[in-house]
């Protein structure tokens, strides 16, 4: 999935995050991730494994775009985060806690991020376009498939190929969500909300308790937000 592209970021360099998701019962996550800035490229997936342009474990720290610092953190084994200096005030985050990998835009000033297109909406507004911006999409389901990776129209960013890339999106069947609900019973919504509640914001805990319930993991709600 394209999770967020830039022609113009860094005068002209080019910014590309693509997300690999995959599905787990009625959910899915995001398993890997890769940032491209340039010609120099992140990937980083389950338990931290990562790859800087093809090398695994890559000497870091070291640049992308030959500009942009990466540093690691590691919090522990399970809990290990890679940063992208874009500024003194941006900052990409790729973490990876256990196999949940997510990305995060810290900060994001205009001046780098204002043409940024994709899965994370509009810079300004949050709108939902389509690809050529003629549309409004408002389906969720239909958002997802239009910014699926296309061959010849979006780099290929990962190391390896998804068996499903360029197939569309594959929806969860009323089976998995059945299955869902038999995992979730191992955390009552009691724990989860006692979990996530020093997330403070109503739609950041309400998100967290459900990926709490999903993943039946109570460490979720402090590893992966």
């Amino acid at each position: 999935m394209v999770l967020a592209k830039s022609p113009s970021f860094g005068n002209g360099l080019g910014l590309a995050v693509h997300a690999r998701l995959k599905s787990r019962f009625d959910y899915s996550y995001i398993e890997a991730a890769a940032v491209q800035i340039g010609e120099d490229i992140l990937e980083v997936s389950a338990y931290g494994a990562y790859f800087v342009d093809s090398v695994s474990n890559a000497g870091l720290p070291m640049k992308l775009g030959d500009q942009y610092l990466i540093t690691k953190q590691e919090a522990n084994q399970h809990d290990i985060t890679y940063t992208i200096h874009i500024n003194d005030h941006d900052r990409i985050l790729v973490k990876a806690f256990k196999d949940l990998v997510s990305v995060r835009f810290d900060g994001a000033d205009e001046d780098e991020f204002k043409d940024v297109v994709g899965l994370m909406g509009d810079y300004k507004t949050g709108i939902h376009y389509s690809r050529d911006r003629a549309q409004i999409i408002n389906d969720t389901d239909a958002f997802g498939q239009e910014w699926q990776v296309q061959a010849g129209v979006d780099p290929e960013l990962f190391l390896t190929k998804s068996e499903s890339q360029g197939k569309g999106c594959m929806l969860p069947a009323q089976g998995a969500k059945d299955g869902r609900r038999r995992l979730g019973e191992t955390i009552s919504v009691e724990a989860a909300t006692k979990a996530c509640e020093h997330l403070g914001t109503k739609g950041a805990v309400s998100a967290c308790i459900y990926d709490v319930i999903a993943t039946g993991d109570l460490d979720t709600a402090a590893g992966a937000y």
